[in-house]
């Protein structure tokens, strides 16, 4: 009689999926050192996004020259919040989303990466690689970032099923309609919609078109776009090489003390060895994955140098006795890319068993090193100003003006937010 193949129950797997999103989720909120993340309200999370939630018509109001479905959505949420648990909603709302987003990655890179313990490091860099602290941490504004990086993988996944239409076409267009930089995959679903004949890659593909053409009508109607800053195009190789390639290898923490200690050597090394593997990977990789794992390595330069030039590449200047840690959603994404593009050319590496499983071995252990180390650190929300106490101090301005609107101040310093005095006594 033929064995039957036991197969999980769909209650068991919701629910174990239910766990990780929920661990994955506290550990994010976790990560901020000083005031907590779930005390304190992030810039744009305030001053752009809450403060324009009571009027349906900001959803598609653009800021920064672009459309932000995602973060414009959350704040929607937070409507009948009461005052007092606004820090608190944003910061879970944000971790949660990103939750969610790294869930789905085990799932999107099932085919290019079949191992699952390096889907699990995939599950994992969306939210603990340790630059994502800076800036893509707990935030219903940054979390279009990871959307960016999801992006990616959702437009590579060959989906089977209805609901696997349904998770990849979702993320393709929520990405495409939350950060403008998405249009920059617009020449990679191009190819991809002439070479796959299939009509549930085509749905994902048109899903992804029309939060193109969302995202392109609302920048192009912007009253405003992005500020461009002063930049200079031959800082962008170093400043790649130390924050993007340095930060892969060592992580932020150890990245900061070389740079101070050696200067440009630092650059130097990242650079051979990063390049180095790439290049002994590349020549063990045939076919799809090659061209696919060189795509994503592709981007990895480009969405960081095309973003930092355009907003100024001045402000993460590198001295000798200087290190900056602005633009850390840029270098984010940019090292999430790169090890996407590692993972996928080793996946479809030549190497004999042993020596296969030894540089997955290497690769996991060097994952899960940096991202205890760079676990919890400082960032520009880590000196408050507190939630409540920001409230607290507007409460007293609206009992002498009960009907005006009264600043509240946010992370970081220097910004606020203008609410009216019935929603602060919400």
């Amino acid at each position: 009689m033929p064995v039957r193949q036991r197969t999980r129950s769909p209650w068991w797997v919701a629910l174990g999926c239910a766990v990780v999103v929920v661990v994955l989720t506290v550990l994010q909120l976790l990560r901020q050192a000083g005031i907590p993340s779930w005390q304190t309200i992030w810039a744009e999370d305030g001053a752009v996004f809450l403060q324009g939630a009571e009027n349906l018509r900001s959803t598609f109001t653009s800021y920064a020259g672009y459309e932000h479905l995602v973060p414009r959505l959350i704040a929607l949420g937070s409507v009948p919040v009461p005052s007092t648990q606004l820090a608190r909603y944003f910061a879970v709302a944000g971790a949660l989303t990103t939750s969610l987003l790294s869930v789905s990655m085990y799932v999107l890179s099932r085919d290019l990466v079949p191992a699952r313990i390096l889907r699990a490091v995939l599950v994992l860099a969306v939210a603990f690689v340790p630059a994502a602290v800076g800036e893509n941490l707990a935030s219903g504004a940054y979390v279009n970032w990871a959307f960016v990086f999801v992006c990616f993988w959702a437009l590579l996944f060959v989906p089977r099923t209805r609901r696997e239409v349904a998770l990849a076409g979702s993320i393709v267009f929520l990405a495409a309609s939350s950060n403008i930089l998405v249009l920059l995959f617009v020449p990679l679903a191009g190819v991809l919609a002439v070479k796959r004949r299939d009509r549930k890659s085509r749905l994902v593909i048109g899903a992804y078109a029309v939060g193109v053409a969302l995202q392109g009508t609302v920048a192009i109607l912007a009253s405003t776009s992005s500020q461009i800053g002063k930049s200079k195009a031959s800082e962008l190789p170093l400043l790649y090489a130390v924050r993007v390639l340095a930060s892969a290898l060592v992580g932020d923490k150890w990245t900061r003390s070389l740079w101070l200690d050696l200067g440009t050597g630092v650059a130097v090394c990242a650079t051979v060895a990063i390049v180095g593997l790439v290049v002994f990977l590349t020549c063990r990789t045939i076919g799809t994955r090659r061209w696919l794992g060189l795509i994503a390595v592709g981007y990895s330069v480009l969405f960081f140098c095309y973003p930092v030039y355009v907003r100024g590449s001045l402000a993460l200047h590198l001295t000798k006795d200087s290190f900056s840690f602005a633009g850390a959603r840029f270098a984010t994404l940019s090292i999430q890319l790169l090890l996407s593009g590692i993972l996928i050319l080793l996946s479809g590496a030549r190497m004999g068993t042993t020596a296969k499983r030894a540089a997955i071995a290497v690769v996991v252990v060097q994952f899960a090193l940096l991202a205890v180390v760079g676990f919890r650190a400082a960032n520009p929300r880590s000196a408050g100003p507190e939630w409540k106490q920001a409230l607290a101090g507007s409460r007293l301005a609206c009992a002498a003006h009960p009907k005006h609107l009264v600043p509240v101040a946010i992370s970081p310093w220097g910004w606020g937010v203008q609410l009216s005095c019935s929603r602060i006594d919400r």
